[in-house]
């Protein structure tokens, strides 16, 4: 497989207005992406959480677009009466041939790998995604693509800028003897009911167990100082990760199973 690797970005294609963090379609030297940049209304450290949300979702086996950190010029964005503040952004790979959850759910029905549902729980509760599922129960399927796999499709999972937040808030100063803790599920809709099961889940949890600080450190030390965490803050985040990882082990199944849908 060829690897992914844009050094440049040659040209904004589009803006895109309606999502949190505005982000950019850019050609670069390697073909399209979807960049978030420095200076956004999210605020710089939202691109932490995109880097290391896509690192974790990596570690695990979770299907993302292929994704770099790239730099980017000062760029007046046409339509929002703002510049990209210069300096290094997050760039993940453009597919043209994809379609959104949002398009009609019953895509889910034709997903090839059915246990990637399951997985994509699991790693919304372990990075604590509010994106997914907001705090009304309403559900937001923008961020899950699907991409021709045959005659079936792949999940394509995207957008982690809400993970990691603490209290509804983007923080990486927090309690590792509390954030951890907290038996909450995330990103699970009624629509993924039939998908969840003893095998399945087993699956994703097993998953769980590659997630450890050895596995996390070179996600963590390719962060930019730039973007406003600390090394201590990062250490911490990433105790708080390994941490809630293990600690899902006994109680996500139940709580899935057990108990139904549980709605934020």
């Amino acid at each position: 497989m060829t690897v992914w690797l844009p050094n440049k970005i040659n040209r904004v294609v589009n803006v895109l207005h309606n999502t949190s963090m505005q982000p950019i379609q850019v050609n670069t030297d390697d073909g399209l992406a979807l960049v978030k940049y420095m200076g956004s209304r999210q605020g710089d450290i939202a691109l932490i959480s995109e880097l290391v949300g896509a690192g974790v979702a990596n570690i695990i086996g979770l299907n993302i677009p292929e994704y770099a950190i790239i730099d980017c010029p000062e760029i007046e964005l046409s339509g929002l009466a703002k510049t990209t503040t210069e300096g290094p952004a997050f760039a993940s790979k453009w597919y043209n041939d994809t379609i959104t959850a949002s398009s009609g759910t019953s895509l889910l029905d034709n997903v090839k790998d059915r246990s990637s549902i399951a997985s994509l729980v699991v790693f919304d509760t372990l990075v604590k995604n509010y994106d997914r599922c907001t705090e009304d129960g309403s559900e937001n399927f923008d961020n899950l693509l699907f991409v021709p796999d045959g005659k079936k499709t792949k999940l394509l999972v995207i957008d982690h800028s809400h993970i990691l937040l603490d209290e509804g808030e983007i923080d990486f100063d927090i309690d590792v003897t509390e954030w951890p803790q907290e038996e909450l599920i995330f990103g699970y809709h009624s629509n993924f009911y039939t998908f969840m099961d003893h095998n399945t889940i087993g699956q994703a949890l097993k998953a769980l167990e590659k997630v450890d600080k050895n596995a996390l450190e070179p996600i963590l030390n390719s962060v930019p100082t730039v973007w406003g965490a600390t090394q201590n803050e990062l250490e911490n985040l990433a105790d708080c990760i390994v941490l809630r990882a293990e600690l899902m082990q006994d109680w996500f199944e139940e709580s899935i199973l057990g108990q139904g849908i549980l709605e934020l």
